[in-house]
């Protein structure tokens, strides 16, 4: 529990941090910086998620995107035959 009442000690440190340095860096000619970050966090959260659909080949896709290469295996093949 102590470890949980410490996270949340260091969350509100970088809170009020991250505040002081955006009210600091704003000028009156740029606006409000903090303003402006919580307007653009206010928009993000606006956004709705859709989770993507998942195939049976899905995964091969984000095996690629963190670099696996597979070799993926070849479509069955069926025998053409003439009578």
């Amino acid at each position: 529990m102590l470890r949980v009442a410490w996270r949340g000690v260091v969350q509100l440190y970088i809170y009020d941090r991250l505040v002081n340095e955006l009210l600091d860096a704003s000028t009156n000619a740029e606006g409000n910086l903090l303003h402006e970050v919580l307007r653009r966090s206010a928009g993000l959260c606006l956004q709705k998620y859709e989770k993507p659909v998942l195939a049976p080949e899905s995964h091969l896709r984000l095996m690629e995107l963190v670099g696996i290469h597979t070799v993926r295996p070849l479509p069955s093949l069926r025998m053409h035959t003439t009578l």
